[in-house]
């Protein structure tokens, strides 16, 4: 390519168009692909504008190529007519495009997005989910006194580009609604009508026999032929015991109003005691059940549930499961003389208190170095971004999240393991967002659940709650940085139809009959002392 755009193109376009071409040049970063940028750049004339659309991360298309032997970088693919073709996130072009500081002879942002389309073949009702990016951006207008635009806006007397305002009104908008968090988590859990409705937030799945098959073994259900499920085997499983341990404990972070699998053994435990006791004051001893013959090799459970949220907690503790575990554990306080085994029943610690997971010093006592297990699903996401932007020129500072992970590592035997499930960058549930106006605060960081109705660009949502999409380097750095060994981390996809025969039956998700779901998968343990 030449050093530079022809000469009679230079300063000459009011508009310039690139419809899927970039993506044919070649992967970000590359020489060749910041040259095709530079060129697009000078064609413009001031005040010119580039509209573009091109691949964007996770389309279809890039899912059935990385199937096969076509990768030929990082998100760069040979096609089958031969072409490459990169698959773009929105930063890759800020760093092409958009004006960093006052002397980037770039482009402004106007908009950046990625737009979603299911396409359903009506013939044999398969569907095709296409991600794209789209964005329009302007080239500054000179001051006719100075060679750059960038002067017009010093002259302004702030200083600064209309770029670096823009950023300080995002940052203080996230700084205000980080400060709102636990509120709005509360006012969430308030607006519930009771403690039954599902805690699973957004649909998400929080079965942890499923999830985490390995480090649930002795609580899998039996199969059709009376026998336990037998778990994945694989070399991530946190322990190689083959006899199950006399007791295990497990802490569930972020439980919102408390994770259904771990109440349901809770009152499975609960029953195989009640059971025994019957049993044993009974002349007649009858056969226990298939229930209690299950609870009975499997290790005594403690759960510890907490949560920020005053309200998920109070809900949580008027759940008719917590209530019964908690009754038994009281009622063993005043009858000390009973068996050895209802003695033992009875000392499985069910406890929830309110704790806030980002705090410097948030581990209470009994619970250093307390757990077998540290469950956290969906609640990083929760607390904020991943970093918080540097002003003026200062690194990116660490979130929240940094002190979420120690506490977390604080609380975790040695040999114990963090089981981690999250929301994924391009998950449906992030393009879908994109689309909703005042939702995102800063990169791939979005307040969802908010009234958008009448929303303005420059409005602060007051309510709903946050939600940042991870990849998985931002998740092993937060675990590794704690000290923690990873076992395992991968995206985990999911795509879910809606039920219909046709697509006038889904009238939610854009008229969308399937979603196609990504997490980051994780399992972290704590090094042996």
């Amino acid at each position: 390519a030449p050093s530079s755009s022809p000469q009679v193109l230079e300063n000459s376009a009011d508009v310039a168009i690139l419809l899927f071409c970039l993506s044919a040049v070649g992967p970000h970063p590359s020489p060749s692909l910041n040259r095709a940028a530079r060129h697009v750049i000078d064609m413009l004339k001031p005040g010119g504008t580039l509209v573009m659309r091109d691949y964007g991360r996770l389309d279809e298309a890039q899912m059935k190529l990385g199937k096969g032997d076509k990768e030929l970088g990082t998100n760069f693919y040979r096609k089958g007519d031969g072409t490459g073709c990169y698959y773009f996130e929105l930063d890759d072009l800020k760093d092409l495009f958009v004006k960093q500081h006052p002397n980037d002879n770039k482009l402004e942002l106007l908009e950046l997005d990625y737009i979603q389309r299911v396409y359903r073949n009506r013939g044999d009702g398969t569907t095709r989910r296409r991600v794209w990016v789209q964005g329009r951006f302007r080239k500054p207008l000179l001051n006719a006194a100075s060679p750059r635009g960038d002067e017009r806006w010093l002259a302004a007397g702030g200083g600064s580009s209309p770029d670096a305002s823009s950023s300080d009104d995002d940052d203080d908008s996230l700084t205000r609604f980080l400060g709102t968090v636990v509120d709005r988590w509360d006012g969430y859990y308030k607006a519930m009508s009771s403690p039954t409705t599902t805690t699973s937030r957004s649909g998400t799945p929080s079965n942890v026999l499923q999830i985490f098959p390995n480090e649930f073994r002795y609580w899998q259900l039996p199969g059709k032929k009376g026998k336990r499920r037998r778990p994945n085997t694989d070399s991530t499983s946190h322990s190689s015991e083959t006899i199950a341990p006399t007791e295990l404990t497990v802490v569930d972070l972020g439980c919102g109003l408390g994770n259904d699998t771990l109440l349901d053994l809770v009152e499975k435990q609960r029953l195989h005691h009640d059971e025994k006791e019957q049993r044993r004051g009974s002349p007649l001893s009858s056969s226990p059940s298939s229930a209690s013959q299950e609870s009975s090799k499997s290790p005594l459970l403690h759960v510890h549930f907490v949560d920020a949220s005053t309200e998920a907690i109070q809900k949580l503790r008027s759940d008719p499961r917590y209530q019964r575990a908690t009754a038994s554990n009281e009622e063993s306080v005043e009858e000390p003389k009973q068996s050895t085994a209802a003695a033992v029943a009875a000392a499985a610690a069910i406890t929830a208190q309110v704790c806030n997971l980002v705090s410097a010093k948030m581990a209470p006592a009994h619970l250093e170095q307390s757990a077998d297990i540290a469950l956290l699903l969906f609640t990083l996401s929760a607390i904020g971004p991943y970093q918080l932007r540097g002003r003026n020129g200062k690194r990116p500072q660490s979130s929240g999240m940094v002190n979420a992970v120690q506490n977390v590592a604080s609380m975790v035997k040695p040999g114990g393991v963090v089981l981690f499930r999250d929301y994924a960058r391009y998950d449906d549930d992030q393009l879908q967002l994109n689309s909703v106006v005042g939702a995102q605060l800063c990169d791939n960081f979005y307040v969802r659940g908010f009234d958008s109705s009448g929303q303005k660009e420059s409005d602060f949502p007051t309510d709903g709650t946050g939600c940042f999409f991870f990849d998985l380097e931002e998740v092993r750095q937060l675990f590794t940085s704690a000290g923690l060994e990873v076992l395992q981390l991968e995206y985990v996809t999911r795509i879910y139809k809606k039920s219909g025969k046709n697509g006038r039956d889904c009238s939610k998700n854009g008229g969308a009959v399937e979603r196609r779901r990504i997490w980051v998968h994780g399992k972290f343990r704590k090094p042996n002392n």
